[in-house]
């Protein structure tokens, strides 16, 4: 269960089970299990980084499209600081539906 807080009310929040009735927690364990699996036979190394990419970019698009792209509510539905929501949709490429024709913005030096 979780809990968010968001100045005026706390509300408890139960992950919805998938199609086949697992919890999201069931569901990730039997995918990481394979990913896992097929990676260390093959020799694969530094498996953390893959996994948490994996898994950040679908969850930081969802709660950005749930929020209308607005980074400052979706940061704080993520529980991260702006900034680090922007750095993390620069690193991972995310884009907003309809600018991925759109060259992304580099800083000038």
């Amino acid at each position: 269960m979780t809990f968010f807080h968001d100045d005026t009310n706390i509300a408890a929040v139960t992950p919805k089970p998938t199609q086949n009735n697992e919890s999201l927690d069931e569901s990730l364990a039997v995918k990481v299990r394979e990913f896992a699996n097929r990676m260390t036979l093959s020799g694969a190394r530094n498996l953390h980084p893959l996994v948490i990419r994996a898994v950040e970019k679908p969850l930081i698009t969802q709660i950005l499209t749930e929020m209308k792209w607005n980074q400052v509510q979706a940061a704080h539905v993520l529980g991260i600081n702006r900034n680090t929501l922007r750095k993390k949709i620069r690193d991972l490429c995310i884009c907003r539906p309809g600018d991925a024709d759109r060259e992304p913005r580099r800083k000038s030096l």
